[in-house]
């Protein structure tokens, strides 16, 4: 789920993309299981550095990203 803003600002960010990035850091079963900053491009071109962090509950994945 992205917000309206993310959706409006970084249109061209993929769920593949994302995930693919959550993969060089997400670890584990339960619980937290990974952080980072990663850097994504916005609809100008422009990067951005966000702190990402995913939690997972046994079932689904939870990842929220803050930008710094």
């Amino acid at each position: 789920m992205r917000s309206p803003s993310f959706k409006e600002n970084f249109a061209s960010v993929t769920g593949e993309q994302l995930f693919l990035m959550l993969g060089k850091f997400c670890f584990g079963k339960r619980g937290p299981i990974g952080s980072a900053e990663i850097s994504l491009s916005d609809t100008d071109r422009t990067d951005h550095i966000f702190f990402v962090e995913s939690f997972h509950n046994g079932y689904d994945t939870l990842t929220f990203g803050i930008l710094r």
